[in-house]
C-alpha cells in the first residue's frame, strides 16, 4: 500500500505538475515533460488534435520497411520523435506518411524498427522463457523480448478531422456518484482508493521506471487524481492497494491485512476497481468475477459505508498471445457492467474501448509486450474514467456530437475469433462462460 502524499510515484506526479507548471527541466539533461494536464483535457475521442500518440514501427512483411498506423487518418503531422523525447525525426530523412495514416521509415531512418525474428521465432527453436504459441499459428512462438518497448516507439503529434472516433465514450456518472462529485465541487477533500492489479500499480508507465527514462508520465490514477484537481480545485488523496499479478478478491484479502497491520486506511469518498486482466488464469467464470468484485465492495464499505465506486473492466492483451482465454474479455464486462448496475455504482468499459483501439492500432503502438498499458494507454485509462466524473469532460458540445458511441459491450478483434490451444488448459484459462 502507499499514500501518493508520500510515495516515489506521488513525488513523480508532483514533478510533472511543476512541470506543466513551468518548473524547472528534469534532471540528467531530459527533455522537459509534456504537459500532462492540458493533454488529458484533450480527450482523445473528442479533440482535433493527437497529442503523443504512441507508434512501434514494425517489420510487417520480411524484408518490407518498417511501418506503423495512426489512429486517425492526420490532416497535418506536427511532429514525431522518440517516445524519450530525445530525438526528433524528420519528415523526408526518417519517415513517410501514406494514405490512411500510415508511416513508414527511409532506408536511412533513425527510428528503431522491430523486427519479425525479434517478434517471432519457429517452435523447434521455443526457449523456456518465450511465451508461447502465436494464436492462430501454432507452428511459431512469440519470443521473448531482449529489448526495451519504450525505446522502440515513437510519440506522434498532429491534427485531424474531428468526429472519427466510433468507440465507446465515457457518460458522467453524476447519480450514481454524487457524494463523490458533491464533495469534489465543495472542494474536497476526497480519498480515492485503486483496488486493482499490476495496471493499477501504474506497470509500463515511465513515472514507475527505476532508470528514469523521460517521459516521466504517471500511470492512470495520478492523472485521475491531477484532472479532479484541475476540474475542480478540489484537493485529492490516493491510497493504491494494488497488486502485481492479483485477480477479484485481492482487495477483500489486502484490506483486511493492512488493518491487522495497523494501516490506517482512512474511509474512501471513491474506490476504482479495477481486475480481469489476471482472472482467465484462474479459471473463473463471469459470475465467479463478478461476485469476487462485489466482496472487494463489500470489504471497502467496512471501511468507509458510504463510500462509491468505479468499476472498471481490463484492457484487451496482445491479441497474439494464445495463453487469455478469449471468452472471459467478452464476459467479463458484461458482468461488471450488470454489478455496477445492481450496486449503483459506475462502470467504464476498457475492453470495449481497446477492442476499438486495435482495429487501427498495433497492440504495441499503445501497450508492453502482453498485458499492460503504455504511457499513451494510460492517458486513455484516466481519460475515461475523468469523463464519468467530470461534466462533458473536454467536450463543450457534448461526447455525442464528436461521433463517439456511448459505453457498449466489448467487440473482439478479429486475432480472437477463432481460439488456439495454448500451453497447459485450452487457451490457459477455463470455462469464463
Amino acid at each position: 500500500m502507499w499514500d501518493m502524499r508520500l510515495s516515489v510515484k506521488g513525488v513523480c506526479a508532483l514533478v510533472l505538475i511543476a512541470a506543466a507548471a513551468g518548473g524547472e527541466p528534469g534532471a540528467r539533461g531530459a527533455p522537459e515533460p509534456p504537459d500532462v494536464l492540458a493533454e488529458l483535457f484533450e480527450p482523445f475521442w473528442a479533440s482535433g488534435t493527437m497529442r503523443n500518440e504512441t507508434v512501434m514501427f514494425k517489420e510487417r512483411d520480411a524484408g518490407q520497411p518498417g511501418s506503423a498506423r495512426l489512429l486517425f487518418p492526420p490532416e497535418k503531422i506536427l511532429s514525431i520523435a522518440s517516445a524519450t523525447g530525445e530525438t526528433v525525426y524528420e519528415e523526408g530523412r526518417d519517415f513517410t506518411a501514406g494514405e490512411g495514416g500510415v508511416l513508414r521509415v527511409t532506408p536511412k531512418s533513425r527510428i528503431a524498427v522491430t523486427t519479425r525474428s525479434e517478434l517471432y521465432k519457429p517452435k523447434a527453436k521455443a526457449g523456456r522463457k518465450d511465451w508461447g504459441p502465436k494464436r492462430g499459428d501454432p507452428g511459431t512462438v512469440l519470443a521473448r523480448w531482449d529489448f526495451d518497448p519504450h525505446l522502440r516507439q515513437a510519440a506522434v503529434t498532429y491534427t485531424h478531422a474531428k468526429g472519427l472516433w466510433k468507440g465507446p465514450v465515457p457518460e458522467f456518472a453524476g447519480e450514481k456518484l454524487p457524494r463523490t462529485i458533491g464533495k469534489l465541487k465543495a472542494g474536497g477533500p476526497v480519498r480515492l482508493m485503486v483496488v486493482g492489479d499490476s495496471i493499477s500499480v501504474g506497470h509500463a508507465a515511465t513515472c514507475m521506471r527505476r532508470d528514469r527514462k523521460p517521459p516521466g508520465r504517471p500511470a492512470y490514477f495520478t492523472q485521475v487524481a491531477m484532472g479532479l484537481r484541475k476540474a475542480y480545485g478540489a484537493k485529492v488523496r490516493v491510497t493504491n492497494i494494488s497488486g502485481n499479478g492479483r485477480i477479484a478478491g485481492w482487495g477483500t484479502s489486502q484490506i483486511e491485512r493492512l488493518r491487522k497491520r495497523g494501516r490506517d486506511l482512512g474511509k474512501p469518498d471513491l474506490a476504482v476497481i479495477a481486475f480481469g486482466m489476471n482472472d482467465w488464469c484462474r479459471g473463473r467464470t463471469a459470475e465467479q468475477f463478478a461476485a469476487r468484485v462485489a466482496g472487494d465492495m463489500d470489504k471497502v464499505r467496512e471501511l468507509a459505508a458510504e463510500a462509491e465506486f468505479i468499476l472498471v473492466s481490463p484492457m484487451l492483451p496482445w491479441p497474439e498471445w494464445s495463453a487469455p482465454n478469449p471468452k472471459c474479455f467478452e464476459t467479463y464486462p458484461a458482468a461488471l457492467s450488470e454489478l455496477a448496475a445492481k450496486e449503483g455504482a459506475a462502470f467504464v468499459n476498457m475492453t470495449a474501448v481497446w477492442a476499438e483501439l486495435l482495429k487501427r492500432k498495433d497492440f504495441h503502438d499503445i501497450g508492453d509486450p502482453l498485458n499492460h498499458p503504455n504511457d499513451f494507454g494510460h492517458k486513455v485509462y484516466a481519460q475515461m474514467i475523468l469523463g464519468v466524473l467530470v461534466e462533458r469532460f473536454g467536450a463543450p458540445s457534448g461526447a455525442e456530437a464528436e461521433g463517439g458511441q456511448r459505453q457498449a459491450p466489448a467487440t473482439m478483434p478479429s486475432a480472437y475469433a477463432r481460439p488456439t490451444p495454448g500451453r497447459g488448459r485450452v487457451d490457459g484459462g477455463g470455462s469464463c462462460r
